[in-house]
Formats: structure tokens, C-alpha cells, sequence
């Protein structure tokens, strides 16, 4: 690069093209693989679904820093921990919904809700209709 020839140009551009493949490779293979915490919070959520769990829980299971965990979450799902927990939450109801005739209060405290009221907001927010709705429907 340092003779000035004809054909610097060419192999500086040459090697900023390889700069950038090399970026965009290890770019690639960041968003392809989860980390190993964000894989290991997905899976810790998934077996306690209905249990309440804090960030911090959550964030001391798999070994992480809270702020790290939620914000690489969002990230890599699009969505927030809550918003996770709640879709969660909303598929256990909605399956106990579909194979039970436990009363939505009953479903609603097994399932990590407060009350009905609050499993009724969350699973038509989800869902796109009530919990009663949905199991005349099932």
C-alpha cells in the first residue's frame, strides 16, 4: 500500500471489501446463534411459566446481569421478559382453557394471574378474544 502505483487503489479497496466481509460474517454468526444465557432464560421461563419471576430471578438463574439479560432479550425476540412471561402464561391458560372445565378464576390463579380480570386482559391481548370466548370455541 505504501508504493504508489497504479494498483494501490485496487488492493486498498481490495482489502476494505475483505474488512467488511469479515465484519458482516461475525455479525451473522452473532444473530444466528443465541447466547448461552439467552437460550438458558428462555428455558428457565418456559419451566416456570407460572410462576412470578423477577428480572433478577431470572437474571441469577442463568448466571447474567439484568440489564444485559433484558436488553440482549429484546434484542434477540423483539419483545420484552414481561411480554414473554405473559405469552407464556397466556399459552398454559389457554390450554388449561382447552382441556379443562376449571372455573377462569381457578385458571387464572394457576396460572400466574392476579385475578380473572387480569387473565381476561392479557389473553384477549394476545389471543384476540376472551377466555370464555375461546373455550365455546375449543
Amino acid at each position: 500500500m505504501s508504493i504508489d502505483d497504479p494498483f494501490s487503489a485496487i488492493a486498498i479497496e481490495g482489502l476494505g471489501c475483505e474488512l467488511v466481509a469479515i465484519f458482516a460474517r461475525s455479525t451473522a454468526r452473532q444473530h444466528d446463534t443465541p447466547a448461552r444465557w439467552l437460550r438458558d432464560a428462555c428455558d428457565y421461563m418456559a419451566a416456570h411459566a407460572c410462576e412470578a419471576r423477577s428480572l433478577g430471578d431470572i437474571a441469577a438463574a442463568v448466571d447474567c446481569d439484568p440489564v444485559r439479560l433484558s436488553r440482549g432479550f429484546r434484542r434477540a425476540h423483539g419483545h420484552s421478559i414481561g411480554e414473554h412471561q405473559r405469552k407464556l402464561r397466556v399459552a398454559a391458560a389457554s390450554e388449561l382453557l382447552a382441556t379443562s372445565t376449571m372455573p377462569l378464576a381457578e385458571v387464572a390463579q394457576a396460572c400466574g394471574f392476579y385475578d380473572q380480570a387480569h387473565l381476561t386482559r392479557s389473553f384477549k391481548a394476545v389471543v384476540g378474544c376472551t377466555p370464555a370466548v375461546f373455550r365455546k370455541g375449543v
